[in-house]
């Protein structure tokens, strides 16, 4: 790290880095609001591709000045939300939201947290958390990353300013309502044992063996379940917040009406428990690879859900232990570099996953896998220089050519090269001029992530015993399916030290499906959304790892990013 930094000023003999302040515990303050995201009837709705094809989800031939490719809305079955929970001590501010987005998008964090940085003069740069609920009904056109507009549509800046003004409106009113506070944070394990909440829908991965003591549950469904409560000195309620992961696919491409769907059911019923003041959230955990189940059909199946996991959801809120002790609050937040060249995994030194320089024409191996049945660790099968979407069946490239000599070479010999399949949909869907688009595209060279530390805090553990120990928390930029959210709680633990890490997924920006390695290889649908193949999801945990093991997790706040090397792109 200490290199790092030198090598870096030696680029930049101005700027002078403050002596980091010593980090201390002190009395923890919240404050929690919530609002709705009140967008316009025709604003296009965002994660399915297929509205993007004319007449998928068309009930009328109304026009709108909010949509170019995709079809517009036409209804609201229930109006998307904003939750924030603003946690502060003498020395920290971290801001938690929740909306009932597609996915997450690191250009609407910065233009949220300069519009509260204006407004109330406190700097939350690197400390906004925003985590979406990955409705497939909600609103798009608020994000232009070229790899993701066929899940967007083209960012409308009238949009885009309007959520804008209303996300900074919630979190502006979470500050005002500051105030002494209780924090505690509790586990539940297989709480949904019958898959009546939620179930595993990646079978392709079921005799997968990742570590030696695997259990039965790690190939299915993630079965976690996470609890923040947080409640002022007397007891009562300020905010709760519960993690786990399910997809939000209520309802299929051809639905035109704007709905919270899975997460926002789920949501909707829990509050019912809580006084009208309290904020309630559901976050993302790894729901990846986890359907929504529930009972009857279209809304009524959305509601369904939430009376469903009510009670266990309650049980785990009542468990929760609370308490008002002195805590350290640290936060941080990077943007990992992620070009072909800079992509690697080492899992912390025992190995050294990465691909192959890249070299025009070169005809790879053929072969993948060590005799033992291990990864070989330079890939020279991924030979592309911008990337390759669409990993999915073996039926060879389907939007562009595909990686050269990979025939028959399973899941690469569908990849799509990105500069082959995006720029002419970008130019001929979403009505940009070519000389707009360029390579490398500028989202796909980074990935925005954020970890933070809380503690020490009451924590119940999955066993029923109590302890005071820290939460460790990390934002994903993306889908983490079981797999990676396993691989995140064994990592933290092994090389932080923290036990039971909790991650947000869907948040701080959005790469498609996180998966390690060794599942990304089984292929199938969660091999598809991505750019840069078997090792992105790993390469961005360990980036997570990296800040944390830099920054959150010493005893003093030291600026993540001093020179603006893991700095979003513009």
């Amino acid at each position: 790290m200490m290199f790092l930094l030198a090598f870096l000023a030696c680029g930049d003999p101005e700027i002078v880095i403050p002596e980091p302040e010593v980090v201390q515990a002190s009395a923890l303050r919240a404050g929690a609001a919530a609002g709705h995201l009140e967008l316009p009837i025709g604003t296009p709705l965002g994660c399915f591709t297929a509205r993007c094809i004319p007449g998928t989800s068309t009930q009328d031939r109304r026009e709108t000045p909010y949509n170019v490719a995709f079809d517009p809305s036409t209804g609201i079955h229930d109006r998307p939300i904003i939750k924030a929970i603003w946690l502060q001590n003498d020395q920290e501010d971290v801001v938690l939201v929740k909306t009932d987005l597609c996915m997450s998008s690191d250009h609407l964090i910065r233009k949220i947290s300069a519009e509260v940085n204006s407004r109330l003069g406190i700097d939350i740069t690197g400390k906004l958390m925003l985590s979406v609920s990955h409705s497939h009904s909600s609103y798009g056109a608020y994000q232009d990353s070229w790899h993701f507009l066929l899940g967007t549509d083209r960012r409308n800046e009238e949009i885009l300013r309007r959520a804008v003004q209303e996300y900074a409106d919630v979190i502006v009113e979470a500050h005002s309502k500051l105030q002494p506070a209780a924090i505690g944070t509790a586990w539940a394990f297989d709480w949904d044992p019958n898959n009546q909440i939620y179930s595993d829908r990646r079978g392709i991965n079921n005799d997968l063996k990742i570590w030696d003591d695997q259990g039965d549950w790690e190939t299915g469904k993630d079965p976690h379940l996470n609890s923040l409560r947080i409640d002022d000195l007397e007891g009562n309620p300020i905010a709760f917040a519960f993690t786990f992961g399910v997809h939000g696919i209520v309802f299929d491409g051809d639905n035109p009406i704007v709905s919270r769907d899975s997460s926002g059911g789920i949501e909707t019923v829990v509050e019912e428990e809580f006084p009208a003041d309290a904020v309630v959230m559901h976050l993302q955990g790894s729901g990846g690879d986890a359907s929504p189940r529930g009972r009857d059909t279209l809304f009524a199946r959305t509601e369904s859900l939430g009376e469903l996991a009510r009670d266990p959801v309650m049980a785990l809120y009542n468990r929760t232990p609370t308490g008002s002790d002195p805590v350290e609050l640290h936060a941080a937040s990077r943007s990992i570099w992620q070009l072909h060249d800079q992509i690697q995994v080492t899992r912390d030194g025992t190995v050294d996953m990465h691909y192959r320089p890249y070299e025009d024409k070169y005809i790879p191996d053929g072969e993948v896998y060590n005799e033992d049945g291990s990864i070989i660790e330079e890939i020279d099968e991924f030979n592309t220089p911008y990337g390759a979407p669409f990993c999915q069946t073996d039926g060879g490239a389907q939007l562009g050519d595909q990686i050269p000599g990979v025939d028959g070479i399973w899941p690469y010999s569908s990849c799509s090269q990105i500069e082959e399949a995006i720029p002419s949909l970008v130019v001929n869907l979403f009505e940009y001029e070519e000389s707009d688009v360029s390579l490398p595209f500028p989202e796909t060279s980074k990935a925005t992530t954020s970890v933070a530390r809380l503690g020490p805090i009451a924590t119940g553990d999955i066993d029923g015993t109590e302890e005071q120990r820290d939460l460790f928390m990390g934002f994903m930029p993306g889908e983490p399916l079981a797999l990676y959210g396993e691989q995140w709680r064994r990592r933290v633990e092994a090389e932080l030290g923290h036990k039971m890490p909790l991650m947000v997924g869907y948040s701080q920006d959005h790469e498609g499906y996180l998966l390690i390695p060794e599942d990304w290889l089984a292929g199938d649908y969660e091999a598809y959304i991505n750019v840069w193949g078997p090792l992105q999801g790993e390469h961005i945990m360990e980036g997570a790892l990296t800040l944390g093991k830099d920054v959150v997790n010493t005893d003093a706040y030291i600026d993540p990013d001093p020179y603006g090397y893991w700095a979003p792109p513009a």
